[in-house]
């Protein structure tokens, strides 16, 4: 049941993500979903080939989308 939980949350995000940032919900989504698996900011910086200051910025972006469900 909690799996479900997580899967049910996770596609409310996504549709906000969707409708917050249509051109980049998908990066936005990813780098959210990395963070949450544990990832550095340095990691995902690096992933997604932005300074660690951006990757910071874009973590922030992406939890204030999440939190506003």
């Amino acid at each position: 049941e909690a799996r479900m939980s997580f899967e049910q949350t996770w596609s409310a995000i996504e549709t906000v993500m969707i409708e917050q940032k249509p051109q980049a919900w998908e990066r936005y989504a990813r780098i959210l979903r990395r963070r949450m698996e544990g990832f550095a900011v340095n990691e995902i910086a690096d992933q997604e080939g932005v300074t660690k200051n951006r990757a910071s910025a874009m973590v922030q972006e992406a939890r204030r989308v999440a939190k506003s469900l």
